[in-house]
């Protein structure tokens, strides 16, 4: 899948991005914005969080942070969908424009589905079409949410044939190491930064929660585009 995020919020799904890496899944991220009072120290955390988690490529296109809001939509939509049709994932990995948590996380939220909605359109943004690129539609589209979606989708516009869980399991490691290279949103954080084993044991119990969009849905899903490894706790 592409990722759509803030160039801070990679930890978002990163359990996903582990177990993608771990079996030869390509994960792209694309990142819209940058801290502006630490651009040099937020960006080599930002990459070095990849790195654990296995993300092969990385776009920064270098928009302000928490001014996305004040982007025009469409304008913002076309650069994703201009990724999109360039690489054409299987999926799309973001946030939902109303629950995002942050009012950055909701205008790419909004723009990335937008781009979603409309990349597979050739009458849209033709200009992009050149050297090869096609129209693209990712079969899948996912927006990362809380365990209150998971339980109560109806409250949240969703069914619960939309939610998929990933269990954090054996990519708990990784996640850790993800959690640790944000070091200037994580220094605080004592359990990160504690014991090691027990951090990771802590991470390996969770579960992150996704909702699908693009039918037909995957009921029960426990992997995004079907993609599962074993976990840990199964094995015990």
């Amino acid at each position: 899948p592409a990722f759509a995020a803030r160039s801070s919020s990679v930890l978002c799904g990163c359990r996903l991005r582990a177990r993608m890496s771990a079996s030869r899944a390509r994960a792209q991220a694309a990142a819209y914005t940058t801290r502006e009072g630490l651009p040099v120290e937020r960006e080599a955390e930002l990459r070095e969080a990849c790195r654990a988690l296995g993300i092969g490529g990385l776009t920064l296109l270098g928009l302000r942070d928490k001014c996305l809001e004040f982007e025009d939509p469409e304008d913002l939509a076309a650069r994703v969908a201009a990724h999109v049709r360039r690489l054409e994932p299987q999926g799309l990995l973001t946030f939902h424009e109303a629950r995002g948590g942050h009012t950055d996380h909701c205008a790419i939220g909004r723009a990335a589905t937008l781009a979603w909605e409309h990349a597979g359109d050739p009458g849209w943004h033709p200009e992009q079409l050149v050297g090869g690129t096609h129209a693209h539609q990712p079969p899948r589209l996912y927006h990362l949410a809380s365990g209150e979606v998971a339980e109560h989708p109806e409250r949240h516009g969703a069914t619960p044939a939309q939610i998929t869980r990933v269990p954090v399991g054996t990519a708990a490691a990784a996640k850790l190491r993800a959690f640790r290279a944000h070091r200037t949103q994580t220094q605080l954080d004592d359990w990160v930064w504690g014991d090691e084993a027990a951090a990771v044991a802590r991470l390996a119990q969770g579960v992150e929660v996704f909702v699908q969009l693009g039918q037909p849905f995957a009921p029960g899903e426990q992997g995004l585009l079907g993609l599962t490894l074993p976990d840990s706790r199964r094995d015990e």
